[in-house]
């Protein structure tokens, strides 16, 4: 109101001009959040809701449900197929639609899943969706830590849901080759190894301690570097 008055005191004086401001409420809508929702139910919401406000209000999807591929349907046909991905990893919400009252948001089933361990900044259990190479499924991860070692990366990988097999790669292979990532794939990024190489000096020397045995270090060289 204040903002107004000073408007329109530019033009008309304060004493000509009487106001009164008031905000009418927003209308809400009904929509329904169903399928693999953590809390599936009929939801009340601001007119100006979308997709991702629903989602947060419904809890989001269940351990069995996708984040991959969840729809919102009207009148029968299915308007958009979302990809939480999408949102949560790059902050992309491109497909999040607004609502319209007695839409319904489906969640499907979980689809297949690969897991990662070890030395990446997100170690965890991801959902797939198409074809995932291994570059795009550790970057997926968040990439390797600043420990991680490039020179091996292991993928156990179950066949025919008979045998596990295990396969070794590194990072310099898998930049230059597509390798697919499988359904129940594990991968495992490794530590570098710590250097073992060091003697321990103590008694009466400047500094005591560990020091690192380089090539040709002899016992002058150590006292030496110990001051």
């Amino acid at each position: 109101k204040t903002f107004l008055e000073t408007e329109f005191s530019r033009y008309y004086k304060a004493s000509e001009v009487k106001m009164n401001v008031s905000m009418g409420r927003l209308r809400s809508i009904r929509v329904f959040v169903v399928g693999k929702a953590r809390r599936p139910g009929s939801y009340t919401l601001s007119s100006l809701s979308t997709l991702i406000n629903a989602l947060f209000a419904a809890g989001g999807p269940s351990k069995a449900g996708t984040m991959r591929d969840i729809q919102v349907k009207r009148n029968g046909e299915t308007l958009v197929h979302f990809d939480m991905y999408d949102f949560l990893l790059k902050g992309d919400k491109t497909n999040d639609i607004r609502l319209m009252p007695e839409d319904v948001i489906f969640i499907p089933t979980i689809g297949p899943l690969a897991g990662i361990a070890g030395d990446v900044r997100s170690p965890a259990i991801y959902e797939l969706k198409g074809e995932t190479d291994l570059n795009s499924f550790i970057e997926m991860a968040g990439g390797l830590n600043e420990i991680a070692f490039k020179g091996r990366i292991q993928i156990g990988r179950v066949i025919h849901n008979s045998e596990q097999n295990t396969f070794e790669s590194n990072l310099d292979e898998i930049k230059t080759k597509f390798i697919k990532v499988q359904p129940g794939d594990l991968i495992k990024v490794f530590s570098v190894v710590q250097d073992k190489k060091f003697v321990r000096l103590s008694g009466a020397v400047q500094r005591e301690g560990e020091y690192a045995a380089g090539p040709g270090m002899t016992i002058k060289d150590l006292i030496s570097t110990a001051g």
